[in-house]
């Protein structure tokens, strides 16, 4: 039984966004040097999705992450091509460190404008063809759980991990979500797992384990596959030891990862809503204490000091980011008056009939995807780690109380001058909640007035 007035309708595109050799390749600071090949092709995939008179997007890319700045011209892009509204759209980035650096993380790349510009007609293009090859469609969805990710933070994945957890604390969720066609053919797989794709400090492009997680689902279901990387800030692949790392354990976990997939779906749950819409929050990002000017002042000479006896171009690039840009940044923000240390950012929530996406714009840790889980009224959520921009980490209490690299340093390659508070996890977690919330239940009045999220009916019992 399918409830709602209105069919489901979902097309879907695929564009290979691999570059030429010669970029940046960003997310591991110690590499140095432009990229030499490809390992296997990057992509994009859009999802377009309408019920009634409402129309969602959601985009997956194997990037480090897009900038806000990007997305917003994309949006309109796309927007003017489609007549899709831009807050009914949605950016979801796999993470992998085996791509172009994207002005996320400049510190480690210098990014490519042509690149970009590139994307940007990808992305129109495709979400062109996804909206000109919608057709009806069913949901069906299923959960499991897999271990395939390990705690990071854990001295059981690395002795100089900080240990304030256990190595199964991560977030195991698997969440399959499959369209089926009106003759029962799979169209499209959603598949949600949170885990970093660091598998590799090549200099060669490669979608790292979701990229195998995709193959494995479209070998089983002759269907396209969306890998969609959520709570994952603090877990990795799990790795015996630090020799076994490599592409070769990408594929393996990435084969495995995706059998959990399709498992997920051997007793799946059957859609009973063809509703679609979008609901938007903002939630606040507060930095922690800056270091005193005297502090950021001894950083900025020992920073001086490292660059003179520097004797590689990868040293003195780490020196540069890593002490004296990220000392002037402490410095300016004493200097300036102005300056808050808070940024407000976008929580966005598609949903697509049974099933919902939330979008966090953060590496998000295993706990707050846990926390967003619980009691959530939608059938099958969807949380989106690296998604509507990429602002670094947000650590949890307990990981500030510890240290550790998401704590004391990755800030800076992320050009801020302290990590957020754990207290930004809380309004992230609220905004997040309510945005979910609101798509499965009546809202009183729509927060976008006449032309934004439909007046969505609650949804009726299982029969």
């Amino acid at each position: 039984m399918i409830s709602g007035g209105s069919e489901l309708q979902i097309g879907i595109a695929r564009r290979d966004i691999t570059p030429a050799p010669g970029l940046d390749l960003s997310g591991f600071s110690p590499r140095t040097g432009a990229s030499l090949g490809t390992r296997d092709p990057l992509e994009l995939h859009v999802l377009v999705a309408s019920s009634a008179d409402q129309t969602v997007m959601l985009a997956t890319y194997d990037l480090i992450g897009l900038t806000p700045e990007w997305i917003g011209t994309t949006r309109t892009r796309v927007h003017q091509a489609t007549d899709i509204a831009s807050s009914h759209q949605m950016y979801c980035c796999t993470h992998t460190h085996l791509g172009p650096e994207t002005g996320v993380i400049p510190t480690m790349g210098q990014p490519d404008d042509r690149f970009l510009d590139t994307l940007m007609t990808q992305t129109t293009a495709a979400a062109e063809e996804a909206t000109q090859s919608k057709q009806p469609v069913h949901l069906v969805s299923g959960t499991s759980a897999s271990f395939v990710a390990i705690n990071r933070r854990s001295r059981m994945f690395s002795p100089q991990a900080p240990d304030d957890g256990q190595p199964d604390e991560i977030d195991s969720t698997v969440v399959a979500v499959q369209a089926c066609t009106a003759a029962g053919s799979p169209l499209v797989t959603l598949v949600n797992y949170g885990c970093h794709p660091t598998s590799s400090r090549e200099r060669i492009y490669s979608a790292d384990y979701p990229g195998h997680v995709r193959r494995r689902v479209q070998q089983i279901t002759g269907a396209t596959c969306m890998y969609v990387n959520g709570a994952g800030g603090n877990a990795n692949l799990r790795f015996d030891s630090p020799s076994q790392r490599g592409l070769e354990c990408a594929r393996q976990y990435g084969g495995e990862l995706g059998l959990t997939a399709i498992q997920a779906l051997q007793s799946p749950r059957l859609g009973l809503s063809n509703l679609v819409g979008v609901a938007m929050r903002t939630a606040t990002l507060t930095l922690m204490e800056l270091p005193t000017p005297p502090e950021a002042r001894s950083l900025l000479a020992l920073g001086e000091t490292h660059l003179g006896t520097s004797s590689t171009d990868a040293e003195r690039r780490h020196f540069e980011a890593y002490e004296i840009e990220h000392a002037k940044r402490v410095l300016a923000a004493h200097d300036d008056p102005t300056w808050t240390g808070i940024q407000d950012v976008e929580i966005q929530a598609l949903r697509i009939g049974d099933a919902a996406v939330v979008a966090t714009p953060v590496e998000l840790f295993a706990e707050d995807g846990l926390a967003l889980r619980s009691g959530a009224p939608a059938p099958a959520l969807l949380v989106a780690g690296w998604s509507n921009g990429n602002h670094g980490y947000l650590p949890t209490r307990r990981a500030v109380l510890h240290g550790g690299y998401e704590v004391e340093s990755a800030h800076r390659w992320y050009q801020q001058p302290a990590a957020w508070d754990p207290a930004s996890g809380d309004t992230i977690r609220a905004a997040a909640r309510e945005a979910v919330s609101e798509l499965f239940s009546r809202p009183s009045v729509s927060p976008f007035g006449g032309g934004g999220v439909r007046a969505l009916q609650p949804d009726p019992p299982e029969s």
